[in-house]
């Protein structure tokens, strides 16, 4: 038996363009369980100006994530993969912008 949940989201674009985090965020450590394409989206005018300098991001595989698009969308928005360490359900990566 499974119960429905309904939980209400927000952009890191949207968070920045009401004050309510800063413009410039040295790390951010993204664990979002398996909305990371999610948070890419809703990111991108935050994530391509290099307001993050650094990330560590867990990407949950099983949940049906193509990795392959995930990483070149992460380098379209110019970061770079620093490191990985590989799990069966899960990678962390660690990742850097690149200006």
């Amino acid at each position: 038996h499974s119960k429905q949940i309904t939980i209400r989201t927000t952009s890191i674009d949207s968070l920045i363009e009401q004050g309510l985090i800063p413009r410039y965020i040295d790390i951010a450590k993204v664990d979002i369980e398996g909305a990371e394409a999610q948070f890419l989206e809703g990111g991108v005018k935050t994530l391509q100006r290099g307001s993050i300098d650094r990330m560590v991001m867990e990407v949950h595989k099983v949940i049906g994530i193509d990795l392959k698009s995930f990483y070149a969308r992460l380098g379209e928005l110019g970061f770079r993969v620093v490191h990985i360490i590989t799990g069966s359900e899960t990678d962390i990566i660690y990742l850097k912008h690149v200006k």
